[in-house]
């Protein structure tokens, strides 16, 4: 009899025990180095309130925004390291490491913030490279695209030449190859440099008019997508964290929507702004004509060509360098299509898309 009784006291203490394990909240940090008050920090807020809900509060996420757990050139190794759980940055500071994903930060005509957030997820899913090994990826994403922006109006590619230009990464080849003198320069410094004559314009998105208050000095945007690239930003989980966590945790991740809501919030930062800077700046917008972008495109086949040469040298073959910028280009058609038959205005792309032709 006493044993029965000592049976069904070691079943329930199990049962117990069990259920508590199961029942154990998750802590994670997620780190992002955009201010608190910027739409990207409001989207995480966002997220991660979707994110417990979904899980049921199994999962409960604090946020580090601002830089305060891991700034932005720390970030990818942070993750890695496990200081944060997860992290949110952009391959810009890791340049080198990320070689084939390089290909969607080339100027090979990407249109519209929206496209872009969709073409981008869709080539880590495609190709999956394995420069990526080393983290969960939740998710690859874009800024809109990259625009020229001045103190006087840039409509043909002489017209750049004698101008410094701030731009970094790729957009620094970029502009040379264009004819303009590239200045490397931290976006924060930016605004004082235009001030002061030291550079006359930027290669960088239309948002950083209203968010770095470069607006209030150059009164030229060439909005000049079809030669133009885009950034890649990346939303990482430690590996080790990702393989701890139970399979219905896993789930909820795998099928939360980040493309959808990235490309929104992208595209919706960067509509405002044009609108902003145009109406309240009063910001001229200058778009090329067919023959004119055509130039611009030719010009920085030049940038293309030699990060081709780059990934050959890191043992990529041509054919398959080439496929992937041909899978690039064959989905950002698609997307442009599906952006089109959605309605989704922006302020970059075809004039079917375009704000500024409401």
């Amino acid at each position: 009899m006493k044993i029965k009784i000592l049976i069904v006291i070691s079943a329930i203490l199990l049962f117990t025990l069990s259920g508590s394990l199961s029942a154990k909240v998750i802590a994670l940090k997620w780190a992002n180095y955009f201010g608190p008050t910027s739409a990207h920090s409001l989207l995480f807020e966002k997220m991660i309130t979707e994110i417990e809900q979904r899980t049921k509060g199994k999962v409960q996420i604090k946020h580090y925004p601002a830089g305060q757990l891991l700034p932005a050139t720390r970030m990818y190794d942070g993750v890695v390291q496990g200081i944060a759980d997860i992290g949110f940055s952009t391959i810009a500071y890791n340049f080198g490491v990320f070689p084939f994903t390089e290909i969607l930060a080339l100027p090979i005509g990407f249109p519209t913030a929206w496209v872009n957030n969709h073409v981008f997820q869709d080539f880590y899913e495609h190709f999956r490279p394995k420069e990526w090994e080393r983290v969960k990826v939740l998710n690859l994403n874009a800024c809109p695209p990259y625009v020229l922006s001045a103190t006087k109006p840039v409509r043909k590619l002489e017209e750049l030449q004698g101008l410094k230009i701030r731009a970094v990464g790729y957009g620094a080849r970029v502009i040379e190859a264009w004819g303009g003198t590239s200045v490397t320069l931290p976006i924060g410094e930016t605004y004082d440099a235009i001030v002061k004559g030291m550079v006359n314009g930027v290669y960088i998105p239309i948002e950083t008019l209203k968010t770095w208050k470069l607006g209030e000095v150059l009164k030229y945007s060439t909005r000049c997508w079809q030669a133009g690239e885009a950034q890649v930003f990346y939303l990482i989980m430690n590996k080790n964290i990702w393989n701890k966590l139970p399979e219905e945790v896993r789930e909820v991740f795998e099928n939360y929507p980040f493309v959808e809501k990235f490309a929104e919030m992208w595209n919706n930062v960067d509509v405002e702004t044009l609108l902003f800077a145009k109406e309240k700046l009063g910001v001229k917008f200058i778009d090329l004509d067919e023959q004119e972008a055509k130039r611009w495109k030719e010009a920085v086949y030049v940038v293309v060509e030699a990060h081709k040469k780059i990934l050959g040298q890191k043992g990529y073959s041509a054919e398959d360098i080439n496929a992937a910028i041909d899978y690039v280009q064959k989905r950002i058609q698609y997307w442009l299509g599906e952006q089109m038959k959605r309605g989704i205005k922006s302020s970059t792309g075809p004039r079917m898309l375009d704000i500024l032709t409401q």
